[in-house]
């Protein structure tokens, strides 16, 4: 998730992002980087993570396109991921 939220490369976080994408996101992010994990362990990795940000998850995986998280804006979501680490976000970017 950091590499993702100071790059912007793959995934606009400004937007609502489908949970398929993100857990998708991790996935190759985590084979790239020689970890192993499965399928489900990235859906409940990314449902944690998203759920410990408060990140508004809007719509249901079975119904409608899927599930999608409604990202803040990028100094919000600074400050979100570094809380959900226990520091403060100048102290994880250095803004």
């Amino acid at each position: 998730m950091y590499e993702q939220i100071i790059s912007h490369e793959s995934v606009s976080f400004s937007a609502n992002v489908s949970a398929t994408d993100l857990v998708n996101k991790f996935k190759d992010w985590a084979d790239s980087n020689n970890e192993r994990v499965t399928l489900a362990e990235a859906r409940s990795v990314i449902g944690k993570l998203v759920k410990s940000m408060r990140i508004k998850a809007i719509g249901r995986s079975d119904r409608n396109g899927g599930k999608f998280y409604q990202f803040p804006d990028d100094d919000k979501l600074k400050v979100l991921f570094a809380k959900h680490l226990g520091h403060k976000s100048e102290e994880i970017f250095g803004i």
